[in-house]
């Protein structure tokens, strides 16, 4: 078979054959490598063949590979399901909003993220929100925040403007975090940003009372 006695730039070329019983030959080579996957996980166009690198732990695990298998717009979901297994929610996100990564996968990402968001840790959660200053919320339609990632955000204090409106916007914030915003000096000297904030459905009675004194 083509690939399986090739070696050097020989093996090399074989990566942009369109043929992925070659592809399959070149990646089974005893001296096929890192190069070698990373330019079939680029070039090659056939589900087949990109299936061909997954057989292979140490090729699926390489972030270059990783990165170009994502941009393929033929990478299967199951390859996609592996990559994707074992990132924190931050790399999940960021591939989610990646506009190099085609938008089927894109579509397919932002699901897991919202997975990984449901079973995520508390301090992975309010982490994700604090560096992305909220803007992963507009991914999380319908998700919500439990107590101890809402206590650990109440904690803080030095909020962006940015940050506070994103809050705002999000149909979930939960009372408690919407309360503690508007206890910050930068909300209450910003009456945009208060407004915006109060017209919210989950502003406790109480907060909307005390803000007003």
């Amino acid at each position: 078979k083509a690939g399986m006695e090739k070696t050097g730039t020989d093996l090399l070329a074989l990566c942009f054959d369109p043929d992925p019983q070659v592809i399959n030959a070149v990646l089974t080579n005893p001296h096929a490598g890192l190069n070698h996957a990373r330019l079939v996980a680029f070039h090659h166009r056939s589900q087949m063949g990109l299936e061909c690198i997954a057989r292979r732990a140490d090729f699926l695990k390489d972030a270059q590979t990783q990165r170009r298998l994502l941009r393929n717009p033929l990478l299967p979901t199951t390859i996609l399901n592996r990559i994707m297994g074992p990132k924190m929610l931050l790399d999940t996100y960021k591939i989610a909003i990646d506009r190099d990564v085609p938008e089927r996968t894109r579509g397919l990402v932002r699901d897991v993220f919202r997975k990984k968001f449901l079973t995520a840790g508390s301090d992975e959660k309010a982490s994700l929100l604090w560096k992305t200053e909220g803007r992963c919320l507009i991914l999380l339609v319908q998700v919500t925040l439990d107590m101890h990632a809402t206590n650990i955000l109440c904690g803080k204090s030095n909020y962006s403007i940015v940050f506070i409106q994103n809050l705002a916007r999000w149909s979930a914030t939960p009372p408690a975090l919407l309360a503690h915003l508007l206890k910050l000096n930068v909300v209450r000297r910003n009456v945009g940003l208060a407004k915006l904030l109060l017209k919210h459905p989950n502003v406790p009675a109480e907060a909307k009372r005390n803000f007003a004194r």
